[in-house]
């Protein structure tokens, strides 16, 4: 007598790949209710206490606001090599991803407490701010964007398979640090829900609007954060607390 192989159906990459962003969401949400609305480094708000938290809290709001842009990518990634062995490539390719930007996130936080000990000025998130708003616009930027999307080579099995995706994870993660890096160094200063999603926003929209660059850069989204700059200094000078 023979036993029937059973054989799990593969969850939709693209699923997985928002559903770790929701549940990532959801996380930040709770964290920031739970903390009365802290801020890791903002002037009016305690710190998170250490490194470690600090860094955890920017691994949760990274998976929440950068899984969504680089969804895409992790389908390409997982459909370049075997049905069976989709699950594993992304975890692979998600891991290199979220790698790059765990040391970004650590570096940046370690900088702020450093340089500012007992919270970042509204001046520096203006700043960081303002100048996302100009790189937005800027050749290398746009540079960059257009070497997005292309399609990845995977060796079919084993090990290398599973270095394969790491390493375009990494290469994701990269790219994703030079087109919006900048705009997530304001989420080291300041721990507000309506910078996040405003900045989460810009970012998804900007990929939404086609294949082209040159139709990416219209200025929308530079003046999008322009005007969230103009909000963070308005709630300062109203001296009311830290921006929700």
């Amino acid at each position: 007598m023979t036993r029937a192989l059973v054989v799990w159906p593969t969850p939709a990459p693209r699923l997985l790949v928002y559903t770790s962003a929701v549940v990532a969401g959801v996380a930040v949400l709770a964290w920031h209710a739970g903390a009365h609305h802290a801020t890791p480094m903002a002037r009016d708000g305690p710190p998170l206490t250490t490194l470690g938290v600090a860094v955890m809290w920017w691994t949760l709001m990274v998976i929440a606001m950068m899984f969504p842009l680089v969804a895409d990518d992790a389908v390409r990634v997982c459909e370049a090599g075997l049905r069976s062995r989709r699950l594993p490539s992304l975890v692979a390719f998600l891991a290199g991803y979220l790698a790059v930007w765990v040391v970004i996130g650590a570096l940046g936080i370690s900088a702020a407490s450093v340089l500012w000990p007992h919270g970042a000025p509204t001046a520096a998130v203006l700043a960081i701010l303002l100048a996302a708003a100009a790189w937005q616009l800027t050749p290398v930027r746009r540079q960059t964007l257009t070497r997005c999307g292309g399609r990845p080579f995977v060796a079919v099995t084993g090990w290398r398979a599973l270095g394969d995706c790491a390493r375009h994870g990494l290469v994701s993660g990269r790219r994703c640090v030079i087109t919006c890096g900048v705009a997530m160094l304001t989420m080291v200063l300041i721990h507000s829900l309506i910078v996040m999603v405003v900045v989460s926003a810009v970012l998804y929209t900007e990929r939404r609007v086609g294949p082209n660059p040159d139709r990416r850069h219209n200025g929308v989204e530079s003046f999008a954060l322009v005007l969230l700059a103009g909000l963070v200094g308005w709630w300062s000078l109203r001296n009311v607390g830290p921006l929700p």
